[in-house]
């Protein structure tokens, strides 16, 4: 019984509800945070991402759509903002460093050991990705009881408002790759590259696949959703069919040169955006801006590592 709740999908909705809940707190303090920057317009927008949590099951497609198209604006047009929080002197911040030690690392050990442990376990390794975090959250009134359940949420809420916007990136790309690959864009895509680069030589072969897997890769954020349709759309019938190259090492390189892509676009939120906010740096592209020339360099080494590897 216990064994099929945990590796069940459905479970999951249980911590969806538990996620949203958590995010209506974050609604309600920032609601009560009078020197938040943009009080009203960040409020709306974790207790609208709190309901598509929790009610996402039951909502209408339609009315989910609408919700999701509603934190977009207010993302948009810069409604959310960061605001105030518990905080305490370095001095302090300082003893309970030498205090805790390496007990700070007990919640990264949890949480990914659990999900690992029910990977492991052929149990769902999302379910246990919930059930560390809930065991880490629990765990931190053993070795740090004096810190209370509502100053851990509201140093939640702080990492939230720094990330805004980029913290709901990585599902709606998730979305959105899926939306792409019903409507053909992919295809497209694969024409348009096949129409610019010299597709009958060898070497326009490469350029043709390394490009179409980074651009791809610029516009989803992630190589992997490049991969299935640039490689099936270029390089299969056009490199690894058409010069009998070795189908390993042609894909092995392209989805690296697509990561190429990666470096240079804010849709790879994950790690172009959100070490940003993180680190409060004021240029939110810096990050992208000092990758970009690596980026190229990469690439245009992919293209020679192709061409002598392949042919």
């Amino acid at each position: 019984m216990i064994k099929e709740l945990l590796a069940s999908k459905s479970t999951l909705e249980y911590f969806y509800i538990l996620t949203g809940i958590i995010l209506w707190f974050y609604a309600y303090m920032t609601l009560k945070d009078e020197k938040h920057e943009a009080r009203i317009g960040t409020a709306i927008f974790w207790f609208v991402l709190g309901l598509i949590f929790v009610g996402g099951k039951w909502l209408p497609p339609v009315v989910s759509g609408a919700l999701v198209v509603l934190i977009a604006l207010l993302a948009g047009l810069e409604k959310i903002g960061k605001g105030t929080y518990f905080s305490t002197t370095l001095e302090f911040q300082q003893k309970r460093r030498e205090e805790l030690g390496n007990k700070l690392l007990i919640p990264i050990v949890l949480i990914s050991g659990t999900a690992i442990a029910f990977a492991l376990a052929k149990l769902h390794p999302l379910v246990g990705l919930g059930v560390g975090s809930v065991l880490a959250l629990i765990a931190t009134k053993f070795y740090a009881p004096k810190d209370s359940f509502a100053h851990i949420l509201d140093s939640g809420r702080e990492t939230s408002d720094r990330l805004g916007w980029a913290l709901v990136l990585p599902p709606y790309l998730a979305a959105l790759g899926a939306l792409f690959n019903k409507a053909g864009v992919g295809e497209i895509v694969s024409e348009l590259v096949k129409a610019i680069f010299p597709v009958g030589t060898p070497l326009g072969a490469i350029v043709a696949y390394a490009f179409g897997m980074a651009i791809f890769t610029i516009i989803m954020g992630n190589a992997f959703a490049a991969f299935a349709v640039i490689t099936s759309g270029i390089g299969v019938p056009l490199l690894i069919k058409a010069y009998g190259v070795d189908p390993a090492v042609a894909t092995a390189l392209a989805m690296t040169a697509g990561y190429c892509g990666t470096l240079t676009t804010p849709m790879a939120a994950n790690f172009n955006i959100v070490p940003v906010a993180l680190l409060d740096i004021k240029d939110k592209y810096k990050v992208i801006k000092v990758q970009i020339p690596m980026a190229i360099v990469l690439w245009v080494t992919h293209i020679i590592l192709m061409y002598v590897l392949l042919f």
